[in-house]
């Protein structure tokens, strides 16, 4: 599959101090006059997270600042606050690329052009210079690319809708790749003034206009950059819609409002592209983002590993205009299905779980598929630590992946007993060889080891697998009650030490695994 898409138009060029200068104050000038007319303008409605980052962070920088954007201005847009520690700056690109490379083309991340402006810290992996930030946001792009490629919008002039792009890494990658005829931005006022002049200066041959009235307007040619409180007098139909990173942190209000614009705005054989997780601001749930507007085409956990063992998953929802619209009992056994397999995602369980998606989006579901999906959903949102269980044994034979049921089992099973880890979290590590989940076990394993050699070889495991994990893994390990609460948490149990009556339950289970199946396969050691 090409990478890429000559596009001349799009090609680049370094940008004069006069035309940064211009691009300065065109984004300057739209940010002073909105700040006049009406205090707040561009921050309405701001979620707690985005209230303490411009509380701390340098917000409107003057021009030379901006020359220097990249190194603690665009914080935390994927790029970090403090960028004069060096070893932790490659640190941190170093984990970024350990995390995307898994799950990108090597020939994609080879061919990413980032732009000099900003002046941002660069590190070379392989041939190739690239910044954190520029390696965080190519999964993105990326993502974007093989989606429009495998609906047909690859070849023709795309209308694009960008929701929260931050300083616009995404959308700098994106030209050039596709064929994109006009690309409007809509961000908060802080967030806008830098991706106005990032992208202004990036591709200084796009024309650019300003939207900040309710005044209706189309799309035009190049970059239509404007605020929350003016999209709705942005016209469509857009053929992309794309928000990443970014819903995840609005409060619920506001990821509801651009679902309802998003509805009404994208072309009937448009893409709604979404990757974000939950938990982390006003969508606490994967069903609160309401999916049942559209119809799923995509859905899936394309990130192999994330920044941190308990860090939170973000899943690709990728949506198509909905021609039927859902009946109630539809649309709650929808949403059960999403929590289900979202919150499975945020413990580690993604390719495994690629087979349900798929015949889910399809609609090629068979009784046993149902039978898994509600067996996750009950391990993962149900009451009662023993209904739990009860599920997670039913997917030994309900889910078509070796290991899924192993997985809960023995997440459960070490949740509920602070003394040792259980022979199906074991199993389990073995037969999800290749994923987080198997990292998150074999972390279970090394802080429930009774001894430092079998603790070593958990960890040794976890440092093949995710080397920028290994030290979290390895301090985490040695306070055996912090990984305990985080699974629990995951498992919605509270974190609390489940009853005797259960724990005896959960052993003399294991102890009839043991006799009715063939022993585990030992720990592999890769060389």
């Amino acid at each position: 599959m090409p990478v890429s898409t000559d596009h001349s138009r799009s090609r680049r060029r370094a940008p004069s101090l006069s035309e940064l200068r211009r691009a300065y104050d065109r984004s300057r000038g739209f940010a002073d006059e909105i700040s006049a007319e009406a205090s707040g303008a561009g921050s309405t409605d701001l979620s707690d997270f985005w209230r303490e980052i411009f509380a701390e962070r340098p917000n409107l920088p003057a021009f030379n600042d901006m020359l220097v954007m990249r190194r603690g201005f665009t914080y935390p847009l994927a790029d970090r606050a403090k960028v004069d520690d060096r070893d932790a700056e490659r640190a941190y690109a170093t984990g970024a690329y350990d995390v995307v490379s898994k799950s990108v083309p090597s020939e994609f991340l080879a061919s990413v052009e980032e732009s000099s402006v900003g002046a941002p810290i660069t590190f070379e992996f392989g041939r190739t210079s690239l910044t954190a930030g520029g390696i965080v946001n190519a999964l993105t792009a990326y993502r974007i690319v093989r989606w429009c490629k495998d609906r047909g919008l690859a070849g023709r002039p795309l209308r694009v809708l960008e929701i929260g792009p931050g300083y616009g890494q995404v959308a700098a990658q994106l030209f050039g790749r596709l064929n994109i005829q006009s690309y409007t931005t809509c961000d908060l006022l802080e967030n806008l003034f830098l991706g106005s002049f990032y992208l202004q200066a990036t591709l200084p041959e796009e024309p650019a206009r300003f939207v900040g009235s309710d005044e209706p307007v189309q799309p035009h040619e190049g970059f239509t950059f404007t605020l929350p409180p003016f999209l709705n007098s942005v016209r469509g139909p857009f053929d992309l819609i794309i928000n990443s990173y970014s819903f995840q942190e609005m409060n619920k209000e506001s990821v509801v409002e651009y679902f309802a614009y998003a509805e009404q705005n994208l072309a009937d054989d448009g893409l709604f592209f979404s990757f974000n997780a939950h938990g982390k601001a006003g969508i606490e749930v994967a069903s609160d983002y309401p999916t049942h507007l559209f119809e799923l085409c995509g859905l899936s956990a394309p990130r192999k590993y994330p920044w941190q063992l308990f860090g939170t998953v973000p899943y690709e929802l990728v949506m198509i205009a909905r021609k039927v619209p859902l009946t109630d009992g539809e649309r709650e056994a929808a949403s059960s299905v999403l929590d289900g397999l979202a919150g499975a995602m945020q413990l580690g369980l993604g390719d495994q779980l690629g087979y349900l998606c798929d015949r889910l989006v399809q609609g090629q579901l068979e009784a046993r598929d149902r039978d898994a999906l509600d067996a996750i959903n009950a391990v993962v949102c149900g009451a009662g630590p023993e209904l739990k269980l009860a599920a997670a044994q039913k997917l030994r034979s309900a889910c078509r992946t070796a290991g899924v049921g192993e997985f809960f089992e023995g997440c459960l099973e070490f949740a509920g007993d602070t003394g040792a880890a259980s022979d199906a979290l074991a199993c389990a590590a073995d037969l999800l060889d290749d994923s987080h989940a198997a990292v998150i076990a074999h972390a279970a394993l090394a802080a429930a080891a009774v001894d430092r050699r079998t603790a070593h070889v958990h960890l040794r495991e976890v440092e093949l697998a995710a080397p920028h994990l290994a030290a979290e893994v390895a301090a985490s390990s040695r306070t055996r009650r912090l990984i305990f609460a985080l699974i629990a948490q995951r498992l919605n149990i509270g974190g609390q030490a489940q009853p005797p009556g259960l724990l005896g339950k959960l052993r003399v289970a294991a102890r009839a695994r043991s006799r009715q199946t063939s022993p585990r396969t030992a720990l592999r050691r890769r060389p």
